[in-house]
């Protein structure tokens, strides 16, 4: 279990311990806070992990390179890549949950803003015996995709993320790998999409967000 919360962790063993005993099993619980002690966990495992809950939100370890949640996500899965994986988010943007499902690809996942307690026991329950468990706001994720609606593309939602980051045009040519004039281009093809009538950028960050695309 990855999660620095001391409460939050707390009600998460609670409810692996009564699963173990509901279900007749033998399950030893590993709590790490931060991106350090996840992968002191991982790197010492010899033996593939039945379970992990995983925050994505968690203090960085620049010493291993592992920045958040789903850095200690990849680098679980590049050792396990079969792991059991239960994702718990504070951030549920369309963009947010895209990177979770291309990268980790998680078996469950739940909104920390609005989890209850027999959801954990669903999620739990589901994926240990190799099912799926995805909360109201990740189901609409999965049922709907706003870029295909919208005609957007992937560069197009990378470069909103870019934009949301702060990026420079010269920052986005190297990234994007695109041209200055294809970048206002794009740019402008974004703002007539979502309806942005202001020409700043700021607009069209604060109208993505207000979609819930980034």
């Amino acid at each position: 279990m990855v999660e620095d919360e001391p409460l939050v962790r707390n009600v998460y063993v609670s409810k692996l311990e009564s699963y173990v005993q509901q279900a007749q099993k033998v399950l030893s619980v590993y709590e790490a806070n931060n991106c350090e002690k996840a992968y002191f966990y991982i790197s010492k495992s010899v033996t593939p992990f039945d379970l992990v809950i995983l925050d994505l939100r968690i203090p960085a370890s620049s010493q291993y390179n592992l920045f958040n949640g789903i850095d200690v996500g990849n680098l679980l899965l590049k050792q396990y890549s079969e792991t059991p994986l239960i994702v718990a988010t504070a951030n549920y943007s369309w963009w947010h949950l895209h990177r979770i499902f291309a990268e980790l690809n998680p078996k469950g996942c739940l909104v920390k803003s609005s989890i209850k307690a027999w959801e954990i026991d669903r999620a739990i329950a589901a994926v240990v015996t190799g099912g799926n468990y995805y909360c109201q706001s990740t189901t609409a994720y999965l049922n709907k995709n706003p870029l295909k609606e919208l005609g957007m593309d992937k560069t197009d939602l990378k470069m909103l993320n870019e934009l949301n980051q702060g990026s420079t045009n010269k920052e986005m040519r190297a990234s994007l790998l695109l041209s200055k004039r294809a970048i206002e281009y794009r740019k402008k093809r974004l703002k007539e999409k979502l309806g942005v009538l202001d020409q700043s950028n700021r607009a069209l960050i604060l109208k993505a967000k207000s979609m819930g695309i980034i």
